[in-house]
Formats: structure tokens, C-alpha cells, sequence
């Protein structure tokens, strides 16, 4: 903010993935654990594109919907972690 000001509440997307008094090193861990998670999601995926049983199919809606989520989960908490590094104050 101009003149060195800090906001005193975070807006709802923020605080919804970052919550306060949480550490800046704990909200990139996050970032790279739904990249790991849509990664794992990825290959099960691929490993369970063939499948016919109902298990396979039910593994393969699963983690195709893991692997959709987890990379938008990541971007936004990667983009809440910029504006409290902008707006806000780490803990």
C-alpha cells in the first residue's frame, strides 16, 4: 500500500487459503503439496485408464478430479501468499 500502510482484514479468498497467523514457509509447503498431489493424481489416472471394474472406474473419476482441483488449489494459495507478501504481514 502506498505510504508504507498495512490493511488491517485480509479479504475472504485470502483468508479462506491462508488462515492468519499462519507462517509464509507453511503456505509455500502448501503450494508444493497440491503440486505433488496432482502429480500422484495424475499417474493414478493414467494407470487407471483401462480399467472396467468399478473400482478402476471409481479410482479413475477420483483422481481425474484430484488432478483438475489440485493444480487451481495451488495457484491460488501461491496467489494469496503474494498479496499478504504485498498487503499484509507474515506472523
Amino acid at each position: 500500500m502506498a505510504g508504507g500502510e498495512q490493511r488491517t482484514s485480509i479479504p475472504t479468498w485470502v483468508g479462506l487459503a491462508i488462515r492468519p497467523g499462519t507462517p509464509r514457509r507453511t503456505a509455500l509447503n502448501q503450494v508444493g503439496l497440491f503440486a505433488v498431489l496432482a502429480g500422484i493424481a495424475l499417474v493414478v489416472t493414467i494407470i487407471s485408464f483401462g480399467s472396467e471394474t468399478l473400482l478402476g472406474r471409481l479410482a479413475l473419476s477420483l483422481s481425474f478430479g484430484t488432478a483438475c482441483v489440485c493444480p487451481w488449489m495451488a495457484m491460488w494459495v501461491r496467489f494469496a501468499v503474494r498479496w499478504v507478501d504485498r498487503n499484509g504481514k507474515w506472523s
